[in-house]
């Protein structure tokens, strides 16, 4: 109440002031009127305190205290308040700023194991290319192997088929000379009879010519003899050949000829063509014998 009074009274003095002030000349100066404006208002204080009772004026003061006291309690628990919130703003301003580093954290591993996955399912697709290559390189390598090893066996088939033939041919051609041979000797034997005939009507020189050349003519079956026996061992020889050579090529075509199989063959051929050589040199050396005898 009291500061309502001061208010009151301080207002109408300024008021009163200024009106006194205005009716003067218009030459006091502001220092004058600042120093009238103080004087009149402490005795208009003074005049206002000395009418208003003293147990009013100390109600007042203890009222304006308490008052003051509240207001200072108030602006004290609202400054704690706000320091409060402050203080819960700051400490989620820093959790919130923790959280957006743990999450840009994050993000930057994840964004790591990303491109590490990206490099490792690189790595990885290259790889896989590679070993396609690879692969494919392999094959086309066994490709080539394989069909290099059919013309190869083409070629060593078609070589055996005309030595086949050859040795077919050749036999074929020995077995005609037998017969020229044969038929000679059949000549020959007639001719052996026909001078036996001529030898008996001879006379004992003739018995004794007769007697030689028939000497001589046994020698010469017997040698015609050893020459059929060496042809016949000659063609049991290629005979065998040619079986050996059928059974190879029979395995060949069904393909159960195996690496074992195949050098047991090779051997075989040689040691059957060495044989074949063995027995032509003696059908050779028993035709030169018989040429004696002619």
């Amino acid at each position: 109440m009291k500061n309502y009074y001061n208010l009151f009274f301080t207002t109408a003095l300024c008021l009163l002031t200024i009106g006194g002030f205005a009716q003067t000349d218009g030459e006091t100066s502001d220092s004058e009127v600042v120093e009238y404006f103080e004087i009149q208002t402490s005795d208009s204080l003074e005049n206002v305190e000395s009418v208003i009772p003293e147990e009013v004026l100390v109600e007042e003061e203890e009222t304006e205290a308490a008052m003051s006291q509240a207001e200072l309690d108030a602006l004290e628990a609202e400054m704690e308040l706000r320091k409060a919130e402050e203080k819960v703003q700051q400490q989620t301003l820093k959790n919130t700023e923790k959280e957006l580093k743990l999450e840009e954290k994050a993000l930057k591993v994840q964004e790591k194991q990303i491109r590490a996955e990206e490099k490792a399912n690189a790595n990885e697709l290259k790889a896989i290319e590679r070993e396609a290559k690879v692969k494919e390189k392999t094959l086309k390598q066994e490709e080539k192997l394989q069909q290099a090893e059919l013309d190869a066996q083409e070629q060593a088939a078609k070589r055996e088929e005309k030595q086949i033939k050859a040795e077919a041919q050749a036999q074929k051609e020995a077995l005609k000379q037998t017969e020229k041979e044969a038929k000679a000797v059949e000549k020959a034997q007639k001719e052996a009879e026909k001078a036996q005939k001529e030898a008996e009507k001879a006379q004992k020189e003739a018995e004794k010519v007769q007697k030689a050349a028939e000497k001589e003519n046994d020698k010469a079956l017997q040698q015609q003899l050893k020459v059929e026996k060496a042809t016949e061992k000659l063609a049991d020889a290629q005979l065998a050949l040619k079986e050996a050579q059928a059974k190879f090529e029979k395995k060949q075509v069904k393909g159960k000829l195996s690496p074992k199989d195949k050098a047991n063959f090779e051997a075989k051929f040689i040691d059957l063509k060495l044989e074949i050589e063995k027995r032509e040199a003696d059908v050779l050396k028993e035709k030169n014998k018989l040429q004696r005898f002619k």
